[in-house]
């Protein structure tokens, strides 16, 4: 057994830059194992052995990244001449573990390496389907979207034909997932792809509600119309997304024609979208924001009533997202007290609020036009505004609902304006020290290869794990304590 570990190489190389680094022997080399060692020192050594274990781990897991920055700084990856098949072999292994990894960073340039020897065609359709999941599941990034274009070019060059889901999903990318604000070439860089899946395919559903999801967005409501009617005259039934979407876009461009023509054709039809909640949210936004308040309030008390009765009601019983869109619209009509009640009778029903609400309740106590001098005030300003805010904070927090940026914002800002600057200051401190909980932080150790995407999916990088207030928050903060400064500062040294 002792020369069995001696005859271990301690260094290795690497598959694709021959870099040589150091490889950890076992402590137990050239160490003396006796049958007659107790059971606790043999127990001993193991424990001993798992950290040093764990450390050569780290060791082979080099990034492949730096590996290729290394092979690029030294001039050898063109040069490179591979011996026989074996390093061709050795290549295509270290590819394969890695793509085990299913992490895009890692694969993707080791994949161009492969593509600039030619390497690439060693690969299978399955192995090319499982790299457009990998990425097409990654973040909505232009790099990725890039990748994602690469690939295909790849998969036609080989003769590959994409599916039907494929084309959807790379609808949905180039249809402008990637920018927070899409335009209209991404509306036609869609339907060009569309128009290409229908030689190979017939459209399906995904395919019309991602189309009609991107028109939607681009608040081309015509589009969005022509899209529904061709997916009914190719007997395509639509869902509860494909309404929802056509009555928010219809409602944001104030098409009231279209939601009551869609309305009566709900009615009539025996759809299941006829009673689904999300439908009727999507009509009641579309009456608020038109200021439509007779239609609006007439389907609330019936949407309303469903939460009693629920069977004997043709509607469907109202959610939290109702009652925001509603409460919002109360807000809006100068109606808060009656806004506050519909909080308080949420909870009769064991309906938990959503963050939206209390934000646009903390938002409806701020002054539209603050006075400057915030120090001429007392100090304890407006008691009643200030009571309700804090007792709206206290049922936030007793509600479990996780504040967020917006809550810092609104609810500081609103305290200041009422004049208490030290509840204001303390509940801003109180935030700026909580994280956002929808993030999870748990670590990635010890997870199996087969769970690290779905593990790595919920990890949202896009926002900040703690609350970050917005620059005229800060400034106006700033300010205050400039003034308190000064203020205390020539009370102590009077002239």
């Amino acid at each position: 057994m002792r020369s069995a570990w001696r005859a271990i190489p301690i260094s290795q190389q690497c598959v694709l830059c021959r870099h040589t680094y150091p490889r950890l022997r076992s402590p137990l080399a050239g160490q003396r194992t006796t049958l007659t060692g107790s059971f606790i020192e043999r127990r001993k050594q193991t424990i001993t052995t798992a950290p040093l274990i764990e450390e050569r781990s780290r060791t082979r897991d080099l990034s492949i990244i730096d590996c290729l920055e290394r092979t690029r700084e030294n001039g050898t990856m063109n040069n490179r001449r591979y011996p026989g098949e074996q390093s061709k072999a050795a290549t295509m292994s270290e590819f394969y573990r890695v793509l085990a990894t299913q992490d895009v960073e890692c694969i993707w340039p080791i994949y161009t390496f492969l593509y600039q020897h030619q390497y690439h065609h060693h690969l299978t359709v399955r192995t090319y389907r499982q790299l457009f999941s990998y990425i097409s599941k990654g973040r909505p990034t232009q790099r990725n979207l890039n990748r994602l274009l690469a690939l295909v070019e790849d998969m036609k060059e080989r003769g590959m034909k994409l599916t039907i889901n494929e084309y959807n999903m790379l609808i949905n990318w180039v249809g402008g997932q990637t920018v927070p604000v899409k335009r209209s070439h991404h509306l036609t860089a869609a339907l060009s792809l569309f128009n290409e899946m229908q030689q190979h395919y017939p459209p399906s559903l995904v395919s019309y509600n991602t189309l009609i999801h991107i028109a939607s967005q681009l608040s081309d409501v015509r589009m969005a119309q022509r899209l529904y009617h061709d997916m009914v005259a190719h007997d395509i039934q639509p869902d509860v997304y494909t309404y929802a979407t056509l009555l928010s876009s219809m409602g944001r461009m104030g098409d009231l024609d279209g939601i009551e023509k869609m309305v009566n054709d709900l009615k009539s039809l025996d759809h299941s979208a006829s009673r689904n909640v999300v439908v009727w949210n999507a009509v009641l936004s579309g009456y608020t924001c038109n200021h439509m308040n007779d239609k609006a309030q007439s389907l609330f008390q019936q949407m309303h009533s469903a939460l009693s009765s629920p069977q004997s009601q043709s509607m469907p019983a109202a959610d939290s997202e109702t009652f925001r869109i509603y409460m919002q619209a109360m807000i809006h009509e100068n109606r808060r007290d009656e806004a506050l009640d519909l909080l308080k009778e949420m909870e009769l029903y064991n309906m938990k609020p959503t963050t939206a609400i209390y934000n646009a309740l903390f938002a409806s106590f701020m002054d539209d036009d603050p006075e400057e001098d915030m120090m001429l005030r007392d100090h304890h300003g407006n008691d009643d505004t200030a009571s309700i805010l804090e007792s709206l904070y206290t049922s936030m927090q007793q509600n479990d609902v996780t504040p967020n940026s917006e809550t810092m914002h609104a609810l500081v800002s609103a305290l200041l304006d009422a004049g208490d600057i030290q509840r204001a200051l303390k509940i801003f401190v109180h935030l700026s020290k909580q994280e956002d909980q929808s993030t999870s932080t748990a670590p990635l150790q010890g997870i199996a290869v087969a769970m690290l995407t779905k593990r790595r999916h919920t990890l949202d990088h896009s926002r900040p794990r703690k609350l970050q207030p917005n620059q005229e928050l800060l400034d106006r903060l700033t300010h205050l304590m400039a003034k308190a400064n000064s203020s205390s500062s020539s009370s102590n040294n009077p002239t």
